[in-house]
């Protein structure tokens, strides 16, 4: 676990940084000796996280305001529906969202361990849970409902920043492809002659067209044409 903790912290770097908290703090959140605080910082590190990836994913930084305010239910429809998340990481994390709000909004469990409040739980609900985290990874030797809620803490812990890890790099993977398209179409604009004064929009489409097919048969012509790139030979 320390391990992994370490490298959590090295992996997380920038979702600390723009989340505006310490570069230890997911490392601390697994240290607290307290289930309360545990469940409570967690599930307010998960809704950021949340946050973060939409905006992200909306490109627009003004959404920010109206995307933390989002119940997380509807965080994380919007990230299944957008493709961010599959439909087994989805309830994966509404089950932090759930167990926080059932679990913290019940003063009488402040001394509660959260291994303790699991087997409070009705034998239906508890089955839901550890059915919605089974087929994560979640410790070594953690596979039974009963080890999972003995060892609670470190099962969820493990099970949800391996999933956010692995979110996060399917992100930054998108975004380094969107940007990158980006800048493709930014260059390609520049071949371009200006809008005509005057044309509307569909009567600039058909221009556009046009003048792609004259310009790619002239390269034909000149034997310059190329409909994809060839990577240079490695250099020895």
């Amino acid at each position: 676990m320390e391990t992994l903790k370490k490298i959590l912290t090295i992996s997380f770097k920038e979702i600390h940084k723009d989340l505006n908290i310490s570069p230890d703090f997911i490392a601390s959140i697994h240290e607290e000796k307290n289930s309360w605080s545990f469940i409570s910082k967690f599930a307010q590190f998960i809704e950021g996280f949340f946050t973060r990836i939409l905006v992200q994913h909306l490109n627009e930084d003004k959404t920010y305001r109206t995307v933390s305010n989002l119940p997380q239910i509807v965080r994380l429809n919007l990230a299944f529906e957008l493709n961010l998340i599959t439909e087994e990481q989805k309830f994966l994390f509404l089950t932090i969202a759930e167990i926080r709000n059932d679990y913290i909004h019940n003063i009488s469990n402040v001394a509660v361990s959260l291994s303790g409040y699991l087997k409070t739980l009705k034998a239906n609900r508890l089955n839901e849970i550890y059915k919605r985290f089974k087929d994560f990874t979640l410790g070594e030797d953690v596979d039974t409902k009963e080890k999972f809620v003995d060892d609670c803490v470190n099962s969820i812990f493990t099970a949800c920043t391996l999933e956010i890890a692995r979110i996060n790099g399917n992100i930054l993977g998108t975004i380094a492809k969107a940007k990158h398209e980006q800048r493709r179409a930014k260059n390609a604009m520049r071949l371009l002659p200006e809008i005509a004064e005057g044309a509307m929009f569909i009567e600039d489409g058909w221009m556009v067209h046009d003048y792609i097919t004259q310009a790619r048969d002239v390269l034909n012509k000149a034997g310059v044409y190329k409909t994809k790139f060839i990577k240079p030979p490695e250099s020895t």
